[in-house]
């Protein structure tokens, strides 16, 4: 195939492409950075073409039996009560389509984008009711803080959502659910009322004490600053338990957890507007730029990012650390909005 007479439609529909953006498949990834290497001038294509296949992939979510009939018995009403002589139809002009997909490929993908986001809306509907209705969020380059009813003070990082359970249930478990990263400062009830972060398929079992959490993609770790905590794979069904200084990661819930000991310092930077680094790999730099900031890194031309940078920069000011990195490494970086393009510094 010859990706460069490719339009951004023509990278959605194929299906080397998507897989690209959905998997992390090593091979197809390789192909695909190597690819964009050679082609920056498909760059800004490429990245449209990802925008816009991440915003149509919805996390998945199982509905339990209860849940599939009370919410087939409410479409069915909803059909029966329905008057059909009142729905217009809209239909799309594609016959002007003119990639090098076949046009019904095009209309299916319509078709299918109109059913995933049905699909994605009856989704939240069901994780409100799973979640109870209280949930924070917090947008790219943002942090917040939150107090719980209980008295628990959470921190999100940025890119990342919480769900609260019910806090004041007598006899109960306090449960929320995480989504990307955020530090707890648990309050002790008199009860000794147990807290549970559920963080992929990880559980952090808590009484009273300050830890972070960040869970994303397969990825899972826990920091423990003080207190005690114990944590359950539900995946693997294995406890461990932690004591203060620990930090355990999980690469996957289905593979051995690392433990070893961190910095608080370090680990918590991003609650006081700080990035630190320490030896970090540019490829790492980049991830987290992606991951709380939605800036796109690519290095071209040759440039690595098989380089280290050990530094600490403000956490809202990314130009600077950019910056810094240019200068570090002599590399030529250019920013352009949520894109950054890492090359080699020609001007000896």
């Amino acid at each position: 195939m010859d990706y460069k007479k490719y339009s951004i439609e023509d990278f959605v529909l194929d299906k080397e492409f998507r897989k690209w953006v959905h998997t992390e498949d090593e091979a197809v990834n390789t192909f695909w950075n190597d690819w964009v290497k050679r082609n920056p001038g498909k760059l800004s294509e490429i990245q449209e073409a990802r925008r816009i296949l991440k915003n149509l992939n919805f996390p998945a979510y199982k509905l339990t039996p209860s849940e599939k009939e009370d919410l087939f018995e409410g479409i069915s009403g909803r059909i029966s009560g329905a008057d059909s002589s009142e729905v217009k139809m809209r239909y799309l002009d594609v016959d002007g389509y003119q990639g090098k997909s076949p046009r019904w490929a095009l209309r299916f993908g319509v078709a299918a984008s109109l059913i995933i986001g049905v699909a994605w809306l009856v989704m939240l509907l069901v994780q409100d009711s799973r979640f109870g209705q209280l949930a924070y969020h917090t947008d790219f380059g943002e942090t917040k803080e939150v107090k719980l009813s209980d008295g628990t003070m959470v921190t999100l990082n940025a890119n990342s959502k919480i769900y609260i359970g019910e806090l004041g249930a007598e006899g109960q478990a306090r449960e929320v659910w995480l989504e990307g990263e955020a530090f707890f400062d648990v309050t002790h009830t008199q009860t000794d009322q147990a807290f549970i972060v559920h963080a992929n398929k990880l559980d952090v079992n808590v009484l009273g004490t300050e830890f972070n959490v960040y869970a994303r993609g397969k990825k899972a770790e826990v920091a423990l600053a003080s207190g005690k905590v114990r944590l359950a794979n539900t995946a693997s069904k294995q406890e461990l338990e932690m004591k203060p200084g620990d930090r355990v990661v999980y690469e996957s819930v289905y593979q051995k957890p690392v433990k070893d000991s961190f910095d608080p310092a370090e680990v918590s930077s991003w609650k006081k507007n700080l990035l630190i680094f320490r030896r970090t790999s540019l490829e790492d730099i980049s991830d987290l730029l992606k991951t709380n900031y939605d800036i796109d890194v690519f290095f071209t031309g040759g440039a690595s990012s098989d380089h280290y940078f050990t530094g600490t920069t403000p956490a809202d000011d990314i130009d600077l650390l950019l910056k810094t990195i240019s200068k570090s490494f002599d590399l030529h970086v250019e920013r352009k909005e949520k894109t950054v393009i890492i090359s080699p510094n020609n001007k000896k």
